[in-house]
This record gives structure tokens, C-alpha cells and sequence, in this order.
């Protein structure tokens, strides 16, 4: 699932290239993320990090994590490095969040 195989299949209009089905899977379901949040496939799949695009990124990841995409499949299809998406999964998580805030106030009831 990790890696992208392309076939050729010969048709009356010429050959096309036609991608494996876990890669249109994940592409259909791009689609559909990008419409909900207002973008493009482009936009999930590009650099820029304004809050609506990245929202879309996040749930573009968990959607794939929860079909049992690994971290290299997931930035394959992103055009990042896997421990990218790990961050990105790890920062939206609330027991993260929590933690941070927390170490936050001990550090500064601790130079009070």
C-alpha cells in the first residue's frame, strides 16, 4: 500500500495510465475532504498551513489512519516525510494539547 504502481492499459483512444486502487481510494477520499473544507486536492496536497487547509490535512490523515494506512503511505501522498504526518497527528491530539499546557504552568509556577 506503500508504494504507488502505475499500469499501462491500452484503450481505443491510446494508452493510459491507470494508478493502483489504494491510491485512487485515497484520492477520492482527498476529493471529497477538499470539498467539505472548501479547497482543492492541490491545496491538501501543497505547503501552505492556513488553519482551514491544515483542519482538511488532519482529517485527511485520520481517515487514512483509521484504514490502517501506515505514516510513509500517508506522506507519499502528501509529498512529506512521515514523521511530517506523525507530528501533524500528534498535535492535534487533545491528550497532547493537555499535556503541553500542563508542562507550561508547572514551568511557570515554578520561576514564580
Amino acid at each position: 500500500m506503500g508504494t504507488v504502481e502505475f499500469t499501462e492499459i491500452e484503450l481505443d483512444l491510446g494508452t493510459v495510465t491507470q494508478l493502483n486502487a489504494p491510491y485512487i481510494r485515497a484520492y477520492d477520499l482527498a476529493d471529497r475532504i477538499s470539498l467539505k473544507h472548501g479547497i482543492t486536492v492541490e491545496e491538501l496536497r501543497g505547503r501552505r498551513r492556513f488553519k482551514h487547509i491544515v483542519a482538511a490535512r488532519v482529517e485527511f490523515c485520520k481517515s487514512l489512519r483509521a484504514k490502517n494506512w501506515s505514516y510513509p503511505a500517508i506522506a507519499l501522498f502528501l509529498n512529506r516525510d512521515h514523521t511530517s504526518i506523525m507530528y501533524l497527528l500528534k498535535r492535534d491530539d487533545v491528550d497532547y494539547k493537555n499535556r503541553k499546557k500542563l508542562a507550561h504552568y508547572k514551568y511557570q509556577m515554578s520561576i514564580k
